[in-house]
């Protein structure tokens, strides 16, 4: 789930909301507003029209410190790739449909980058990684 705001102080409106086939979404409407909020040029007249095109953000752990590992590309259409900074004796990949079912349990030992494909039809999922020293984190993955 994002949020995003678009437009001013003033007056605005949303005429259009079109889904592109690649995920983004274009947005049409008008503003009388002012320089504000997400005004930042003066207006042309009494209102002008915008169109805005939002694209979706890529999922990602490189930008989270906290974890020791980064886990790519997601969104993806099968197959990703789990990376650990250092060689990890013991890791356990579970992996939990939107349902929070099971849907896949992998046990992979002294690795460091270990590709897998996710089972199942396109959705949202859930990654449960566990390693030897009893620490646990997920991710929520994408698959289109």
């Amino acid at each position: 789930m994002w949020q995003k705001s678009i437009g001013g102080s003033g007056e605005d409106g949303l005429f259009q909301t079109i889904a592109l086939p690649e995920q983004s979404i274009v947005l049409g409407g008008h503003t009388a507003s002012s320089i504000s909020d997400n005004i930042t040029v003066p207006g042309y007249g009494d209102i002008d029209y915008w169109l805005v095109k939002l694209a979706p953000e890529n999922l990602s752990t490189s930008d989270n410190p906290l974890n020791p590992y980064s886990f790519y590309p997601n969104p993806t259409t099968e197959s990703v790739t789990l990376r650990f900074e250092t060689l990890q004796e013991e890791i356990t990949i579970t992996v939990y449909n939107q349902l929070s079912q099971k849907t896949q349990e992998m046990h992979f030992t002294n690795s460091e980058s270990i590709p897998f494909s996710l089972n199942g039809d396109p959705g949202v999922y859930f990654v449960k990684i566990k390693t030897g020293h009893d620490t646990e984190s997920s991710i929520k993955v994408i698959k289109k």
